[in-house]
Parts: C-alpha cells; sequence; structure tokens
C-alpha cells in the first residue's frame, strides 16, 4: 500500500497515462486484419471536462453529460456512425486516488450478455441515471458510443470499483463492456485478475477492440487483440501525458496505428498545461488528428476506409511535456554536410544504420545538434513499471548533451530550417512491435504517411524519408520490446 502512494503522488498533478512499452510474451508473426472495401465515419472527441482536477460533484457529471449529448447530435448531423469520449471524461481524473468520490460517482453498466438497454429500464437509481442517460443518447441519435466510466459491481455485500468502457449500439444497448487492466496509480480502483478481452461487432462490418490508456503498452490485451483476435480496429479512450522525445499523444498514437496497421480511434482527455492533450482517426495511410495547446474540446469526424479524405493535421505546439532520462542511450551526432554520410550505431545486440544527407549551405553548423539515439534494454518508469525498449532515431537536441534530446520543442527550433536531403534508418529488432516513429517541429504532430516509406522483412525493419524534408524532431523505429 505504500508503494502504491509513492505512485499515486507522483502522478495525481500529472495525469493518468504517460505512454510506455513493456515486454509480456513471445513476439508472434506480423499479420494485418484490416477489412477491405467497407467504409465507416467516426467521430472522436477530445474534452475538457467540468470540475477537471478538484473533487467533482454529481453536478459537474451532469453538466459534462450534457456536453456528451451536444457532440453525439454534432456527430450524428455528420452522418458519424461512432463517436468515441476519453478516458475519465465524465468524471475528470479525481476519483481514481479518492475511493470514496469514485464510490460517489461510481455507475451500473450491465453485461452484455444481459442483452439489454438501459434507455428501456425502469430503473430510476442514482446509481444506474448516467448509464441509462447514455443509452438514450446512443439510441435517440442511432450511434455507437464508447463512453469511459467508474463502474460499480457489488460482490459479499462490497463495491468492487473499476476504470470501465462501455459500448451502446445504436438501439442503446450495451454490446461491449471492458475494465481497464493495467492501471497507473488508480490506487481508489479495483483491477481484474485477468485481463478482459473485448471486442464488438457493428453493422458497417468492422470488429473492434477495446483498451484504455496505459493498456496500450503491453502485448495482451492490445497488441493480442490485433494479432490473435483480428480485429479490424481499436477504440481508445485515453488521458495521455506527451513524453519528448518518442512519446507525445498523436506522435504515439499515429506511431501504433501504422506499425499495427489496423485503424485507431483515440479521445484524448485535454488539460494541455499538464501535457494531456491529442485525439485522432487513425486508418491505414492517413489519418486525422489534433493536439492543442490551450485548453478547450474538439470534435474530429472522418470517413475510415472507401472514399475517405487526406490526412489533416490540426495540431499546434504549446502543450506541456515530460523528459524521458536518455542517459541509458548511446548517442552519436550527426555530420552536417552535402555528402552522404553513412552512420552504425550500437546499443547492446541492436544496431542502427543511418543514412542521410543534410543540405548545410547557409547553416551555422555549430548551432545544428542532431544527434543518432540507439537503445536496447530496460526501461523503469516511478521506479516501479518495467519496459523493455529496442529504439534507433535520429532527433533534434537542443544541445551537444545527450538529455537535451528531451527538451522541449522550443529548445532546437533549428531544426525547422534544416532540411534532410535524404535520411534512412534501418536495424534488426528482436521482437514485431516495431513502429514508425515521427515528429514535426514545424507543428508538433506526426509526419504524413506519405512523407515516409516503412517496412520489415523478418526482423529487418527500415523508414526512409520519401522526399527531401525539414522539420524534422524525431525520425526512427520504436521497438515495444514486448
Amino acid at each position: 500500500m505504500e508503494l502504491k502512494w509513492k505512485v499515486a503522488a507522483l502522478v495525481s498533478v500529472l495525469g493518468i497515462c504517460l505512454f510506455l512499452f513493456t515486454e509480456n510474451g513471445k513476439p508472434l508473426d506480423v499479420q494485418s486484419s484490416s477489412v477491405t472495401g467497407h467504409s465507416y465515419v467516426a467521430a472522436v472527441v477530445e474534452f475538457s471536462p467540468k470540475g477537471r482536477l478538484s473533487n467533482v460533484t454529481t453536478a459537474d457529471v451532469e453538466e459534462n453529460l450534457k456536453s456528451y449529448g451536444n457532440f453525439v447530435a454534432e456527430a450524428r448531423s455528420q452522418e458519424a456512425d461512432i463517436i468515441i469520449f476519453p478516458e475519465y471524461g465524465l468524471t475528470t481524473i479525481s476519483p481514481y486516488n479518492q475511493r470514496d468520490l469514485a464510490l460517489e460517482l461510481s455507475q451500473v453498466v450491465p453485461a452484455p450478455g444481459e442483452n439489454m438497454s438501459p434507455c428501456d429500464s425502469d430503473n430510476e437509481e442514482e446509481d444506474f441515471r448516467v448509464t441509462k442517460k447514455l443509452s438514450c443518447l446512443a439510441k435517440e441519435n442511432g450511434i455507437y458510443l464508447v463512453v469511459n466510466l467508474l463502474q460499480k459491481v457489488m460482490q459479499d455485500n462490497k463495491p468492487l470499483l473499476y476504470n470501465t468502457d462501455a459500448v451502446f449500439d445504436r438501439n442503446g444497448k450495451i454490446i461491449a463492456r471492458y475494465r481497464k487492466f493495467h492501471l497507473f496509480g488508480e490506487i481508489a480502483l479495483n483491477e481484474t485478475e485477468i485481463p478482459d478481452i473485448t471486442t464488438f461487432d457493428t453493422d458497417f462490418g468492422m470488429t473492434f477492440g477495446v483498451i484504455t490508456c496505459f493498456d496500450l503498452m503491453f502485448r495482451t490485451p492490445a497488441v493480442d487483440l490485433v494479432r490473435r483476435q483480428l480485429v479490424d480496429g481499436i477504440v481508445f479512450p485515453t488521458a495521455w501525458f506527451s513524453e519528448l522525445p518518442f512519446l507525445t499523444a498523436s506522435q504515439a498514437q499515429a506511431a501504433w496505428s501504422a506499425g499495427m496497421q489496423v485503424d485507431l480511434l483515440a479521445s484524448g482527455f485535454n488539460n494541455p498545461v499538464v501535457g494531456s492533450t491529442g485525439s485522432g482517426v487513425y486508418q491505414k495511410g492517413k489519418f486525422y488528428t489534433t493536439m492543442m495547446s490551450s485548453e478547450g474540446n474538439k470534435i474530429l469526424v472522418s470517413r475510415v476506409g472507401a472514399g475517405s479524405a487526406e490526412t489533416k493535421l490540426e495540431t499546434k505546439c504549446g502543450f506541456k511535456t515530460l523528459e524521458e532520462d536518455l542517459s541509458k542511450y548511446t548517442a552519436k551526432a550527426l555530420t552536417v554536410s552535402n555528402q552522404p554520410q553513412k552512420e552504425t550505431v550500437c546499443s547492446s545486440e541492436l544496431c542502427c544504420q543511418v543514412n542521410y544527407r543534410i543540405n548545410s549551405n547557409g547553416l551555422n553548423h555549430r548551432n545544428i545538434h542532431f544527434q543518432i539515439l540507439v537503445f536496447s534494454g530496460e526501461r523503469i518508469h516511478a521506479n516501479i513499471y518495467k519496459s523493455k525498449m529496442q529504439v534507433c532515431a535520429v532527433v533534434a537536441c537542443a544541445s551537444s548533451e545527450k538529455q537535451s534530446c528531451a527538451h522541449n520543442f522550443d529548445k532546437s527550433k533549428y531544426s525547422t530550417n534544416v532540411l534532410f536531403s535524404s535520411l534512412e534508418i534501418s536495424g534488426n529488432f528482436s521482437n514485431d512491435a516495431v513502429l514508425p516513429n515521427t515528429l514535426n517541429s514545424h507543428n508538433c504532430g506526426p509526419l504524413k504517411p506519405e512523407e515516409f516509406n516503412f517496412s520489415s522483412q523478418n526482423t529487418f525493419y527500415s523508414i526512409r524519408a520519401r522526399q527531401p524534408s525539414s522539420g524534422i524532431h524525431t525520425f526512427g523505429l520504436y521497438s515495444h520490446g514486448f
């Protein structure tokens, strides 16, 4: 218990989820489960709830619920088939370490097997009120609705409380229910003994898996939903926390979708002043994403599949970022030269090849601090959570010091004016969960999929810029190390 309270102290102000990757199981062969020929319209909501970072009240929850209703109506007016809201979007993050508050705000969420629409129930109890209203929202608007709730389950006359995603179909029926397995400092809540493997089918031909925030870092259930259950997409409520140089929200979400080759519908909790922002609709070869520099709400509506629109970035710099400890990375400075350069940099058993050429015309070489970062080993977050990672990347750094590669964007603004005439990174990795990790210093969002080529053969992975590129902040291969 003392250890859990230490974790809570570390995350109580900063948020619930930091995007890390952890080993859990052996690699599987890469498979793609994406359906072909299907098309649907998805909506995700970046939401800043009333009562955030304070002791939220039931009145605050009611106001947030009204806002949800407005967004659902707006999504349906744009012919959306499915809408996703963020983790802790109704209750704020306040209850995660306050058991009494979590219990007060918790709701009964019927199991899908009960085959019921709460909207049609005559249950008027307070602990069913929000569930019922959400069901009616889905039914009245004829839309699939994914919402994160605090779920109450009575066992031996004692309440168990879960961080739960509920999925309602167009008739308001609960068709899926997922309880977050990998809790992050959420000491007020209970965790299941084994992870829920939650999927649901839709009338537009897609099968989705359901996970929440920190779950995305583990093989079970996230990768298993893709590799074993062969889902076509993932719905992903999250309370994200951006970290440089590899794990800002849109950067990490785009990387995961591209690496896993499935749709990812990510809805983020909004509080940029502490680093919480980032939502998007990600699909093969394109995405629509946002990163916000100030507090606010935003709905993203995008067609997915046949007839979908081109990539759209509505990302802005200005959100807070954490810094990864880079002390264990091997680093080597890039040479600023018009001549082609080739470097091999190793960390433990991982060796990365970097081929590049920088257009040095008119540049002050002393102010250019790109470095190659390579790491193969174990990372520990908050002195508790272990993750085995393998990384090969080029990063814009604030100075010649390695740790400066994790400093905020405003410390390496020179990168916006540096043109890479060519850039390619490759390496042999020891697992199958390798992602194309990119970040643009112009808009603090990921590079567009058409700007680079990502390929693999067995465990050999490569990422290559397709054209001369400026504004590169991070460009590389990031492995979960599952």
